[in-house]
């Protein structure tokens, strides 16, 4: 048996086992996307023995071996990913899923999770993948190379900056209510943010992969109509509190997420630290924010 005859061999039994365990419509959108969903590892045995056995020079065996143990790594970092997608995605019998799939979008991002091993990223991956399958083309463009670089040290970085993140809805007197925005709201030094373990470095990279934005000098501020929304709500937690603005910005720290980084901020596990939340009051008082906590 030549070496492209085995490798057939191998791939239409991993096909068969896609058709067997594709058993409702997400499956078999997955099948179809991914063409090795729910290869079994026997298949993959089964070739190893295959190879062993054939008539290939010792040479070929080696690489054929070495190609499959590879190949079966990545098809496994693969399938963990679609199967963390798997259980989260509902589709119902009216779902336009199939209409609108971006078949080149799925493509990049199984080609690129290959690679992903660790249990965190994987994690990460599933809920980019089951996000793009429940609202298709809502996906940025550019959250498969960022994904494909983070580690899993800037992945808990990340995690821990995510933390601190309060959220913001602007809103009016007759409460109509503005896009409400995750902001995290620290100063512009390192020393507060050094006791959540991330340092100059560490913003750095996180701007680089291109999560946030950071600016190390005076912080940002959001630009506000005081006419139209001079309250601003900000919720931690179960905690809520209202600023009452005269101003055209508020000042919201030296951190912000772009839009990949508001994607992720959306599922990734969070921690709520309570003396943080009396830190960002201090630091909205010292800039003479009226506020008024929620009974």
């Amino acid at each position: 048996m030549c070496m492209d005859e085995t490798y057939e061999t191998f791939f239409k039994a991993a096909g068969e086992t896609v058709a067997k365990e594709s058993v409702n419509k997400l499956s078999d959108m997955l099948g179809r996307c991914f063409p090795f969903w729910g290869v079994k590892k026997e298949a993959v045995l089964t070739y190893i023995e295959e190879i062993k056995s054939s008539d290939l020079s010792p040479e070929a065996k080696m690489v054929a071996l070495a190609r499959t143990k590879s190949t079966y790594k990545h098809l496994k970092n693969q399938i963990a990913i679609a199967q963390i997608a798997e259980k989260q995605v509902k589709l119902g019998p009216s779902s336009e899923f199939e209409s609108t799939i971006n078949v080149e979008w799925f493509e990049r991002f199984f080609e690129a999770s290959k690679f992903v091993s660790d249990e965190k990223l994987q994690f990460m991956w599933g809920k980019i993948l089951a996000g793009e399958i429940q609202k298709p083309n809502s996906t940025p463009p550019r959250i498969i190379r960022i994904l494909s670089e983070i580690t899993p040290f800037y992945c808990n970085a990340f995690q821990a900056l995510c933390s601190l993140a309060i959220y913001l809805t602007p809103f009016g007197p007759e409460a109509q209510r503005g896009k409400t925005m995750p902001t995290v709201i620290v100063p512009p030094n390192y020393e507060y943010l050094e006791k959540y373990n991330i340092n100059f470095s560490v913003l750095s990279e996180l701007q680089c992969l291109g999560l946030i934005v950071y600016d190390s000098f005076v912080g940002y501020r959001l630009r506000i109509d005081p006419k139209e929304s001079p309250f601003i709500n900000f919720l931690y937690g179960q905690t809520s509190f209202t600023a009452i603005t005269s101003q055209e910005s508020l000042p919201v720290g030296c951190v912000i997420l772009t839009e990949v980084g508001e994607k992720i901020f959306s599922f990734v596990e969070k921690t709520i630290i309570p003396e943080h939340l009396d830190y960002v009051i201090e630091f909205l008082e010292k800039r003479e924010v009226k506020l008024k906590r929620q009974e």
